[in-house]
């Protein structure tokens, strides 16, 4: 093939593809995929072992692990097999149960903005250790203007007491990285920027920098809908750059699961 990308596609869509069908019997690609999270690749592949075992013949299950989440996608080749697909994705979306966030192949920020957009909700972040990564995410998304209102870069503990109005009591009993300092974090940036849900998030990315009690890839999530407010405590890795990323996804998920009750 030329290697110029517009001769190759040319060549591909004008005579290559064309001459491919007439020759060879072509089979239709049918899958469907989910996003799961709350749960490790290796307990979720012992969860649906069985499940596995019973799919009719030709149905495979692939797991396509990503930093934070897993998507599962259920596939098979034949238009004759359609009612039968759609049967082992409502078995397979019964046995996941809570872990399930959505259905689709879209990534995490997607999801959510589509998920504000349909509600018509706005968000509102307050970040120390992403430093701006998840409105980063958010904000790559087409059309996200409609629905995310703006962060809080919080990376020193100054600007989380003078910007975020966490005391310093707060910070001197529990620790920076607590789920008592990122729920202040989340009330406040939620109500300075006017917003209906709000995502905060302090931790340690690593590589120094890590405790006993809160070693590298501790972090805490915060997240707000209206009155109500959820903090959760991860351990998200070692490796800082990896580490920044999952707890990205891993906190806009957390919200969409809000979302979703």
């Amino acid at each position: 093939m030329p290697g110029v990308p517009f001769e190759m596609e040319n060549a591909m869509c004008d005579e290559i593809i064309p001459r491919l069908q007439e020759r060879f019997q072509i089979t239709e690609y049918l899958s469907r995929s989910c996003i799961v999270t709350g749960i490790s690749e290796s307990a979720l592949a012992t969860q649906l072992a069985e499940y596995e075992l019973e799919l009719p013949k030709g149905f495979s299950l692939a797991y396509l692990p990503s930093l934070g989440y897993i998507r599962l996608r259920l596939s098979v080749w034949g238009e004759e097999h359609k009612v039968e697909l759609k049967l082992q994705a409502r078995k397979l979306k019964k046995l996941l149960g809570l872990n399930i966030v959505s259905k689709g192949a879209k990534m995490p920020e997607e999801i959510l903005g589509g998920k504000l957009r349909k509600k018509n909700l706005t968000l509102s972040t307050a970040e120390s250790c992403t430093g701006g990564f998840i409105s980063h995410k958010i904000t790559t998304v087409p059309g996200s203007s409609q629905y995310f209102e703006g962060s809080i870069i919080s990376y020193d503990s100054l600007i989380k007491e003078e910007l975020l109005d966490v005391d310093r009591d707060l910070i001197e009993t529990y620790g920076v990285v607590s789920g008592e300092v990122v729920e202040q974090m989340a009330r406040t940036v939620a109500k300075k920027l006017h917003t209906d849900c709000s995502i905060a998030v302090s931790g340690i990315m690593g590589p120094d920098g890590g405790t006993k009690e809160n070693p590298v890839g501790t972090v805490w999530i915060a997240t707000q809908y209206n009155d109500k407010i959820i903090s959760n405590k991860y351990n998200v890795g070692r490796s800082r750059r990896e580490n920044v990323e999952r707890t990205a996804n891993t906190a806009m998920l957390q919200l969409l699961q809000m979302l979703k009750s």
